[in-house]
């Protein structure tokens, strides 16, 4: 990579350290729980406004201000070629999102130690992840563009995991998984699109479809565990289909493979789990 390409490290560590301030500054964050109720469509419906609410709203802006002043720092942005920068404000959002809820919901502090200590090294290689992709040189080699891939991956996980251990009807549920799933495919398919109006509408088609199986999968007796890797599968072969689709490789050897894998998947979380 060109020297003038280059990670500006200290600028990585101020706004990961300050990402990793707000991560462990949230578990002390103390206010009143504020209930609210509403009618949809005839069905009561309640959600509880409490200091992870109002440090999930704060983080994932300031996430999306890190990223921006990040990748903006990159010599294509200061040279004016970057154009819009929103697709690169998904996943270390999201990342940061899916971290605040899951370190609030840390019962020990053991765990919550262990969840601070993964943030510290997933924080830092989401920026960086971010940053790498600016340059189209970089994101088209195999290395760059895999590891990217699994953050995403890892981050879609998490989100769904977080979003079944709620435990929340599907009028809460099923918006919630629509939304991280077009977020997230939108961002994965940016590789195979590079404009993020067209990658957000392919990862719409893809966030309705699991929208819609939220409502069904909430119907079934299943741990928090199984539902998240059910969407998880389900996310990868509707993702992985149409990446193949706008790559012209589509054919029954990409059909075959990733449903393939997806119902091997399925009957992996039927035996083991």
């Amino acid at each position: 990579m060109d020297q003038s390409k280059q990670i500006r490290r200290s600028r990585l560590g101020i706004f990961s350290g300050a990402l990793l301030l707000g991560l462990t500054l949230a578990r002390f964050v103390v206010m009143p729980v504020q209930p609210l109720s509403a009618s949809v469509l005839g069905s009561p419906l309640g959600i509880q406004l409490s200091a992870t609410t109002l440090m999930l709203l704060v983080l994932a802006g300031l996430s999306v201000t890190a990223v921006e002043a990040f990748v903006r720092s990159h010599p294509i942005a200061l040279a004016g070629e970057l154009g819009r920068s929103t697709i690169y404000w998904v996943m270390p959002a999201l990342l940061v999102v899916s971290l605040t809820g899951w370190l609030a919901a840390a019962m020990n502090q053991g765990t919550w130690v262990a969840g601070i200590a993964l943030s510290f090294f997933l924080v830092p290689a989401a920026l960086a992840a971010e940053y790498a992709h600016v340059d189209p040189e970089e994101r088209r080699r195999p290395l760059v563009r895999w590891s990217e891939t699994t953050l995403i991956y890892l981050v879609t996980v998490m989100l769904y995991a977080l979003i079944f251990n709620q435990r929340a009807r599907t009028l809460l549920s099923g918006p919630a998984v629509m939304v991280v799933t077009t977020l997230l495919a939108a961002r994965v398919l940016y590789f195979s699109v590079n404009r993020p109006a067209d990658a957000f509408l392919y990862g719409g088609t893809v966030g309705i479809f699991l929208g819609l199986m939220t409502w069904v999968i909430n119907y079934w007796p299943i741990t928090t565990l199984q539902g998240s890797l059910l969407l998880f599968l389900l996310h990868y072969a509707g993702v992985g289909l149409i990446q193949q689709y706008l790559d012209g490789r589509f054919g029954r050897r990409a059909v075959m493979e990733y449903t393939g894998v997806a119902t091997l998947g399925f009957i992996l979380l039927v035996i083991l789990l």
